[in-house]
């Protein structure tokens, strides 16, 4: 009676430790499209979605039996973990095999069951990733068996995929659980992202060690624009490309070129090793489109429509309709050296145009210079100094007829000239002086006047007592008799 009694507690425990363990299993979610099917081993529902591959071109899902059904291959890999020697036999299909459409140029991402950030072949070109010595296999097969595999979560997750490759170290790679592929339209960002500019013309080397130090650049901050060019390449389809960057010319006077020197080209360096040549022409002229040639942090091509960046892009436009000129652009620039020749020295009786204005040497063993010709705007100066061929000329005299036929009105002279040519400002439009020297004599003026408009010289030479002092003396040059006109002088 007491072993019966007993036999029926032994039994009823039983009883509720088995439904308390089919509880579990009922109960437990599983992700993917494992099935337990009464067993704490997982196994794949074969009719479920497995993997999903985006070409670039189009987009195809496969369950697990149609990704065996496509071409297999076989490989070895031999590799250590934890400091023992692992060999493992795969069976699976080439990426080859499943990139074979794509672009191999771009960036692929791949993705698994449980969304790892720590997938070894994401960020992989499709190139590197279909080279036949990478050996890269998406497995379902390793060492004879299934390459399920799950992971700890509750409720766990559960892929069919292995892949393998070996990488660029020589190592091999091991992702488990893909089950997405997609390619990118998007190319890989250069390891070096720095700039040196460097060469003969410039005052000193530059470099920035990043692309991102380069724009943070206060200076390049001040100079960068946006742009857009034209664009035509050896196929004859042509577009346009918006880029924003810095033009070269400016980059260059960032760091500035000997005063002795002048820019002869640009040699431009690419970090897959390629390189490319602008002529000084090409690189400080404007094109059609009035844009100069830039480097480039961001580019949207009309063919495209994407947004594309961190490609240090070179951009040269069209000089001549219908000229192909996007086969002369440069992309992941690392380096731009600067060449060029030593300016021939002044001689006297040199002329020379600097900032729209002319000059002419008139001693070039006392460094002067006669201002020739203005630029055209209301109000004009002559300059105190000009640089010719690199060397710093004292500007002393202004030329007759230096302003005829341009639209200035108001002429500020600067502090070193001596001498104002007869006709100096004949027949301009020229009707005021502003007087910073104090170098004028009668003899240097006489005739300065003569066929003008000027009605009125200001005298602005110091301190007020210091001007009042040559509003005096200059009174007495600008006369009829002596300048070949009366004009009223005040401070």
């Amino acid at each position: 009676m007491q072993a019966s009694k007993a036999n029926k507690r032994i039994t009823s425990k039983l009883l509720t430790a088995l439904l308390a363990v089919a509880l579990v299993f009922t109960m437990m979610p599983l992700t993917g499209g494992a099935s337990y099917a009464g067993s704490p081993t997982p196994t794949w529902n074969d009719n479920d979605l497995a993997l999903t591959v985006n070409d670039g071109k189009s987009v195809k899902e496969y369950t697990r039996p149609q990704v065996k059904d496509l071409t297999s291959t076989e490989y070895t890999f031999n590799y250590m973990k934890n400091g023992v020697a692992k060999e493992d036999k795969v069976v699976g299909v080439a990426l080859s095999t499943l990139l074979q459409d794509a672009k191999k140029k771009y960036v692929v991402k791949v993705e698994t069951v449980d969304n790892s950030s720590k997938v070894k072949a994401n960020g992989k070109t499709g190139k590197e990733l279909v080279a036949e010595d990478a050996h890269y296999i998406l497995a379902y097969t390793v060492n004879g068996e299934d390459a399920i595999t799950t992971t700890k979560d509750d409720p766990p997750f559960i892929g069919c995929f292995m892949l393998y490759g070996i990488n660029a170290d020589g190592g091999v790679d091991i992702d488990k659980m893909v089950n997405r592929i997609t390619v990118t339209n998007e190319e890989p960002v250069p390891a070096d992202t720095s700039l040196t500019v460097t060469g003969a013309a410039v005052s000193a080397e530059k470099k920035w060690a990043s692309l991102d130090e380069l724009r943070d650049d206060s200076k390049v901050k001040a100079k960068t624009e946006t742009k857009t060019f034209l664009w035509k390449n050896s196929y004859d389809s042509t577009g346009t490309a918006k880029v924003t960057g810095i033009s070269l010319e400016n980059l260059i006077n960032i760091i500035g070129v000997k005063p002795n020197m002048e820019i002869t080209s640009v040699s431009i360096d690419m970090t897959d090793g390629k390189h490319l040549e602008y002529t000084a022409k090409e690189v400080l002229t404007s094109d059609l489109e009035g844009n100069k040639a830039m480097f480039a942090w961001t580019y949207t091509s009309s063919d495209k429509g994407i947004e594309e960046k961190n490609q240090q892009r070179t951009i040269l436009g069209q000089f001549k309709a219908g000229e192909v000129n996007q086969s002369r652009w440069g992309k992941y620039v690392n380096k731009l050296t600067i060449n060029g020749k030593e300016k021939p020295p002044v001689v006297d009786g040199q002329e020379a145009t600097v900032d729209g204005n002319s000059y002419t040497v008139t001693s070039a063993s006392a460094k002067t210079a006669a201002f020739t010709k203005g630029k055209n705007g209301k109000k004009q100066s002559v300059p105190s100094t000009v640089t010719v061929n690199g060397v710093q000329l004292r500007v002393t005299e202004v030329a007759p007829n230096a302003f005829t036929g341009t639209t200035a009105r108001t002429v500020t002279l600067g502090q070193t000239i001596e001498k104002l040519d007869a006709k100096a400002f004949a027949k301009s439009k020229v009707t005021k002086l502003v007087v910073k020297t104090k170098k004028l004599t009668k003899a240097s003026v006489k005739g300065s006047l003569k066929s003008s408009k000027v009605k009125k010289i200001q005298v602005k030479v110091g301190s007020k007592k210091v001007n009042k002092k040559y509003v005096k003396k200059y009174k007495k040059f600008f006369t009829k008799k002596n300048a070949g006109k009366k004009a009223r002088v005040y401070r």
